[in-house]
């Protein structure tokens, strides 16, 4: 059976495909309260939660 953090990760990668039209983005730069306040399109955010949940993204620093 697949678990609930599994289906997040499985959703958030279904919409991470960047757009070579976009300028890069850096998730360092990312407010959380504005992450939390949906101000970020969907890459973004779904970008700064890669970041943060990574072994070696923002969230380990």
């Amino acid at each position: 059976m697949i678990d609930t953090a599994a289906l997040l990760v499985m959703a958030m990668l279904a919409g991470a495909a960047p757009s070579l039209a976009q300028d890069a983005f850096d998730a360092k730069t990312v407010r959380v309260i504005d992450a939390l306040n949906c101000r970020l399109t969907a890459p973004e955010y779904n970008g700064f939660a890669f970041s943060i949940s990574g072994e070696d993204g923002i969230g380990a620093s």
